[in-house]
């Protein structure tokens, strides 16, 4: 009965470690850059300046947003939902966010940049770099074009010791032994 236990154990044990399968994180960009006015009463003061951050999953989807653009008037964002993700048809991938006020803003990635070529892609080829950038209030009466407005992937602490199949299989081991050792005593 023990041995059966045992192999039982054991068993689960490397189905849990080999058939777990790496968990892919949100990749979280910083996006910094300035916009200028261009249609309407517009206005910067003196510059548009914008900033935040985009997550993007191992899928390509965007997960979570907070742009916020400062000195700019009329006052538009904070930028935190997504409206939709379309293909304008040019080979890149267009990214609408949205605010409370009903504010847009576009933010466009070049085919070149996510491996599309005029399908609506994922951004999971995105690593970062120029992207153009609109915003409109919801009239259009105003509206802001980019002037260099680039995305950096943000830097996050590396994994802890342990972490992933290894460190599994460490914890299987030792339930293993801890579980032996309370049978034998």
């Amino acid at each position: 009965m023990k041995l059966r236990l045992s192999a039982a154990v054991t068993a689960g044990c490397a189905l849990l470690a080999f058939g777990a399968e790496a968990a892919k994180a949100d990749t979280i960009f910083d996006i910094s850059g300035t916009v200028s006015p261009a249609f309407g009463p517009a206005t910067c003061s003196p510059t548009c300046t914008l900033s935040g951050t985009i997550a993007i999953n191992g899928g390509g989807a965007v997960t979570a947003e907070d742009v916020l653009v400062t000195g700019e008037s009329p006052s538009v964002g904070a930028f935190t939902h997504l409206v939709q993700v379309f293909a304008p048809g040019n080979g890149s991938l267009t990214v609408q966010l949205g605010d409370g006020a009903g504010d847009f803003m576009f933010l466009n990635f070049p085919g070149s940049e996510i491996g599309t070529t005029g399908s609506l892609g994922s951004l999971g080829n995105f690593t970062g770099g120029l992207i153009s950038v609109g915003i409109e209030t919801p009239s259009g009466a105003s509206q802001w074009n980019n002037n260099s407005v680039s995305l950096t992937p943000a830097a996050v602490p590396g994994p802890l010791a342990g972490a992933g199949l290894p460190g599994l299989i460490a914890v299987c081991g030792g339930l293993l032994a801890w579980w032996r050792r309370k049978r034998k005593g």
